[in-house]
């Protein structure tokens, strides 16, 4: 039998892990708004590093580079997820040398779909959250954020 847990004696990470599952499990099977989408891990983390792209989009040695996987990787998840409809490859306007892998219409509307999911998801866990403790809590986040891409240096 599983001794219920009290989250205030929790570690902040252990917090942070249980939250983190809890909303892929939600979205993955109860969020009625989520698309169907039928990835790999793998695939996800492909199309997840384009949808966080500023850009819009993001080449092959880029990919390699943010996900740490090999080029070669990429290039054959890239191919079955332009097979699939999600990604496109394109001719860079300003380079034809390169090519930039970005969402395609599909792509923009699983990532739309998924935006309107996620941003409900978090309304409904941050119901009766004040403004000013939800901002205390997006700088924390963003703390993190910015010490982890510090780590990987």
């Amino acid at each position: 039998m599983e001794h219920p847990v009290n989250p205030t004696t929790l570690p902040l990470w252990k917090l942070l892990f249980r939250l983190t599952e809890g909303l892929r499990n939600y979205q993955l099977h109860h969020d009625r708004n989520k698309p169907r989408m039928d990835l790999t891990l793998s695939q996800v983390r492909i199309v997840g590093a384009i949808f966080l792209s500023d850009k819009g989009y993001m080449r092959s040695k880029e990919l390699a580079k943010n996900l740490e996987m090999t080029t070669s990787g990429v290039s054959q998840l890239v191919e079955h997820l332009v097979q699939m409809g999600v990604l496109e490859r394109n001719r860079d306007k300003l380079d034809k040398r390169h090519i930039n892998i970005e969402l395609s219409d599909y792509g923009l509307e699983m990532r739309e779909r998924l935006d309107i999911s996620f941003d409900g998801i978090m309304e409904c866990l941050l119901e009766g959250v004040s403004a000013e403790e939800r901002e205390t809590f997006q700088r924390v986040l963003i703390n993190m954020l910015e010490c982890m891409d510090n780590l990987k240096h």
